[in-house]
């Protein structure tokens, strides 16, 4: 089984990813587009329409996660159609997951729990330029160096050089 990368949507990662990791299959950062499609949606229905898009990621089965992100789609054509042209085009990249078993979807998780280990507590390692670097792409253009590759016998952390 090919392994899974799980990052940010940037045009350039994934042409890294796809050129380092020939075959491997991609999915974006479900934390990210969550954040990216609320920004699609007034404040006052965003926990509504994360609540409607969590669903998704809840149902037992592939087929069922599918038709869940349809169904999600329909309801939000009539009341935030920007919101659903974005989820229904980013359906493939944030549902990559279910072309694996089932068994393995717990381990399949966005990157972000660790973003947020790097940001606030550190690798460990004095702040170099190189990470304030990272944290300004961070900041700036909304792309993370963390990115994570699960393969079926666990989940590794890529990080820059």
């Amino acid at each position: 089984m090919d392994p899974l990368v799980i990052s940010d949507a940037h045009r350039g990662l994934r042409d890294a990813i796809a050129t380092v990791l020939a075959g491997a299959s991609w999915q974006r950062c479900r934390t990210n587009f969550m954040t990216n499609l609320l920004t699609r949606v007034p404040r006052r229905a965003q926990p509504a329409v994360a609540t409607m898009v969590r669903a998704v990621y809840q149902q037992p089965s592939a087929e069922e996660v599918h038709a869940q992100l349809h169904r999600v789609i329909y309801q939000l054509e009539d009341r935030f159609s920007q919101a659903a042209s974005v989820l229904a085009e980013a359906g493939p990249d944030v549902l990559a997951f279910t072309a694996f078993p089932v068994a393995h979807w717990r381990q399949i998780w966005p990157n972000n729990p660790l973003e947020l280990l790097d940001t606030h507590m550190g690798n460990g390692t004095p702040r170099s330029s190189t990470s304030f670097q990272a944290n300004r792409r961070r900041r700036v253009a909304g792309i993370s160096p963390l990115t994570m590759i699960w393969i079926p016998n666990g989940l590794r952390r890529l990080r820059p050089r």
